[in-house]
Order: structure tokens, then C-alpha cells, then sequence
């Protein structure tokens, strides 16, 4: 009986120990799965931000190419200009 009493402790605690561990593990894996959703989120929030950064450039480079093609329109007509006045002297 004593042995049987012995028994039972021993099982009481062994189950209290791998309680405890499990316990442990469950709030591990909650905290990671808690910091990969986060990541999760930030790597969607910086795919958005850098979509609008491209956005932005893309709509930068077209007003420098506008720019430089009516410059480039303008030296064009001045030198027509230039042409026809040299050829009407």
C-alpha cells in the first residue's frame, strides 16, 4: 500500500512537471505565432509603402521626361527659327 502511495506521489508530480512544461511551450508558441502575424503585417505594410515610393517615382520621372521633351520641342523650334531667319537674309 505504502509502494502503491509512493507510486502516486511520484505520478502526481511527473504529471504537475509535464503540466507546468506544457504550459510553457503553449505560451512559447503563442508568442511567436503573436511576432509572425506582426511581421506578417509589416512586411505587407512596407510592400504597400513600397508601391507607393514606386508610384511616386514613376510619376517624378514622366514630369522630368514632359519637361526635358518640351525643352528639348522648344531648342528644336528655336532652331528652325534661327534656320529661317539665316536663310531669308
Amino acid at each position: 500500500m505504502k509502494s502503491l502511495l509512493k507510486l502516486f506521489s511520484l505520478f502526481s508530480q511527473d504529471n504537475a512537471s509535464l503540466r507546468s512544461q506544457l504550459t510553457a511551450q503553449l505560451t512559447m508558441l503563442s508568442t511567436r505565432n503573436d511576432e509572425k502575424d506582426a511581421l506578417r503585417e509589416q512586411v505587407e505594410q512596407l510592400k504597400q509603402d513600397l508601391n507607393a515610393v514606386e508610384n511616386e517615382l514613376d510619376v517624378a520621372i514622366r514630369r522630368v521626361e514632359r519637361r526635358e521633351g518640351k525643352r528639348s520641342a522648344e531648342s528644336e523650334e528655336m532652331s528652325r527659327e534661327e534656320l529661317e531667319r539665316v536663310s531669308f537674309r
